[in-house]
């Protein structure tokens, strides 16, 4: 028995907690661009555990973030948060499969932008289209983290084009 397969076998419920995930949103950024600070960033290596609510079910993660020393911004996968909590989520975000809109959850896109497609085109409520995820994937889908993801994507879809970053107070 190999020594990786001991440590799965003896701390099977860790594994998931400490974040072996195949996905893993880390941030590009190696320098703050709050300003004109330019601090270094430094990056924090536990990892938070995160959900993807996807056209597939739920996607487990692991996100790591990025703090500026000198002005204590965060930088996240999809964001960055300043010391009073405000997120600003800029056009980038759009380019990825996921959004992460929390430090602990995140959309996939598709899933989004089906989402959007039914709340417009039939006038679903989130606490439906809530329920009818859980019961199709025996998974959990808080309303109100749904109800976030739509509002954030939408904003940051309508932001972009007049190439404007989303500031969000949450």
């Amino acid at each position: 028995m190999s020594t990786i397969q001991i440590c799965q076998i003896k701390y099977k419920n860790l594994i998931v907690d400490i974040g072996l995930f195949p996905i893993v949103f880390i941030p590009v950024e190696t320098t703050c661009k709050n300003g004109t600070c330019s601090g270094d960033l430094k990056t924090y290596h536990t990892p938070a555990f995160v959900r993807i609510y996807s056209s597939r079910g739920m996607l487990k993660a692991s996100s790591y973030h990025k703090k500026c020393e000198r002005c204590q911004y965060k930088y996240y996968f999809s964001y960055t948060q300043s010391k009073e909590g405000v997120k600003t989520f800029t056009h980038e975000a759009l380019n990825s499969e996921f959004l992460l809109i929390s430090s602990r959850t995140a959309f996939e896109w598709v899933y989004l932008r089906s989402t959007a497609d039914i709340i417009e085109n039939t006038g679903s409520s989130f606490t439906a289209i809530s329920d009818s995820y859980e019961s199709t994937f025996l998974e959990p889908l808080d309303e109100m983290r749904l109800e976030e993801g739509y509002f954030i994507s939408r904003l940051l879809k309508l932001y972009s084009e007049s190439c404007r970053p989303l500031q969000v107070r949450l």
